[in-house]
């Protein structure tokens, strides 16, 4: 008997695709100054084509560097601007299955809130030893802040704020005397 065998082929199967794990940042991250790493980790059985960040469901970027298979990798982004956003990376195999988390939500917060008293007036007298303490703070990001009135170096009021609002709060039984006063506001 005469027989043939044909040649060898060889094949792969991969029908599995990457893992992506989001690192960084966390799930309602405030970031202040627009500069962030994305941190992710992707796995793949058979090796990584690309990877994309996605901002607010558009890619922003592909990977510029070898992905690292099993490793953290980054996105680096600069000048990001005040407002709220999500984030995902997409990673594809050498099979193009892709995989896409779902996203997660940060906030970048670049300024500070910015506070404006009112009165009593700086150096002014009050006839009372009940006074209305009027300001108003106005933040870019937050429509309402965490303030506290201090005066002399001790709290006396805690309060919710609304941005660009005239606050006032009044203080009751002060004593004679000379008082210092101001307003903190957390956004």
């Amino acid at each position: 008997l005469r027989y043939s065998t044909s040649p060898t082929f060889s094949f792969n199967i991969s029908d599995t695709p990457p893992n992506v794990t989001l690192v960084y940042p966390n799930e309602n991250h405030l970031d202040n100054d627009g500069v962030i790493s994305f941190i992710y980790n992707v796995t793949d059985n058979t090796g990584l084509t690309g990877c994309y960040l996605y901002l607010n469901g558009v890619i922003n970027q592909s990977n510029s560097s070898p992905i690292l298979n099993y490793q953290n990798n980054a996105f680096d982004v600069e000048g990001i601007s005040e407002g709220n956003y999500n984030w995902t990376v997409e990673c594809f195999d050498l099979s193009m299955n892709s995989s896409k988390p779902l996203p997660r939500n940060f906030s970048v917060d670049l300024y500070k809130p910015s506070i404006v008293l009112q009165a009593p007036s700086n150096s002014g007298t009050s006839l009372f030893s009940d006074v209305l303490f009027n300001f108003t703070v106005t933040d870019t990001f937050d429509s309402s802040l965490n303030c506290n009135l201090t005066i002399n170096g001790v709290v006396r009021d805690m309060f919710v704020a609304n941005s660009g609002n005239l606050t006032s709060r009044l203080i009751s039984n002060l004593t004679d005397g000379l008082k210092y006063w101001n307003v903190t506001c957390v956004d």
